[in-house]
């Protein structure tokens, strides 16, 4: 299977914007749509991740006919391979992972514009395949004083006493 490298301080950023996404979305039910779009207008925009995504591999690569599918790997195998990984460490998507993260970063994108109206159920499923992202891809290829770092995300709606990293600390060495 083809591995796509990216930089590593790409991959936190990615790991961190998921995790924004994801605590945003889950805050923005008691809010209004716009509330949402408001707050990524003065961030990084998922179409802007998704041309940047977009520009790494070969351009030949077309994600229509690749389907993703959800490893079954328990939660110890995963530890394992992030022990394993920490210390072999070159941070790669495969092809599939690749495809689905392009995937959902598109979906954001329609999520955060709010020009549809998008029904709670598939909003929900959304923010579960948000969640599957970060817990099986963030844990593999991320090292463990970055995953702290990533935890603490400014996102929308978020409680003003916690003291959290903005969008634009991850971004100082990319250039979006």
């Amino acid at each position: 299977m083809k591995k796509i490298f990216i930089q590593y301080d790409f991959m936190v950023f990615l790991a961190a914007y998921f995790r924004q996404a994801y605590l945003s979305i889950w805050r923005s039910y008691h809010g209004t749509p716009s509330d949402l779009s408001d707050f990524y207008r003065s961030r990084v925009e998922p179409y802007k991740v998704v041309r940047y995504l977009s520009a790494i591999p070969d351009p030949c690569i077309s994600c229509t006919s690749i389907k993703f599918k959800r490893p079954t790997t328990s939660f110890p195998i995963r530890r394992v391979a992030y022990v394993f990984n920490s210390f072999l460490f070159k941070p790669f998507l495969n092809i599939e992972e690749y495809c689905h993260t392009i995937e959902l970063l598109s979906q954001l994108d329609v999520v955060i514009q709010g020009k549809v109206n998008i029904p709670n159920a598939q909003l929900s499923k959304l923010v579960q395949d948000i969640f599957l992202w970060i817990d099986i891809f963030t844990i593999k290829k991320i090292k463990k004083q970055d995953l702290h770092r990533i935890k603490n995300i400014e996102h929308h709606f978020q409680n003003e006493s916690f003291i959290t990293t903005p969008t634009a600390d991850y971004l100082k060495n990319i250039n979006l």
